[in-house]
């Protein structure tokens, strides 16, 4: 025997629309905020000097391999067309 419909009220709906438009909000936040500390750690990582990227990784708690990867897309223009794509 099936169990009884117990359809959503019209406030139900409406809080779980606002709250699914409130999550889809913050994960766009949240790519726009990665791709800008990437495109930061990738420009400042590049730059001259001993130590750069191992530096960008310890402050970010990212290995030097992938500040590394991010210096050489940066250096390469990579970061910059991934910025201009997503605007």
């Amino acid at each position: 025997m099936k169990a009884p419909r117990d359809p959503l009220t019209d406030a139900e709906k409406t809080e779980l629309s606002q709250a699914a438009r409130s999550v889809e909000h913050a994960e766009r936040q949240l790519a726009a905020a990665q791709q800008a500390l990437n495109l930061a750690a990738g420009r400042i990582a590049a730059g001259t000097g001993y130590g750069r990227k191992a530096a960008v990784g310890r402050h970010c708690g990212w290995s030097r391999e992938h500040a590394s990867r991010l210096a050489a897309a940066f250096a390469a223009g990579e970061l910059d067309k991934k910025e201009e794509e997503a605007a």
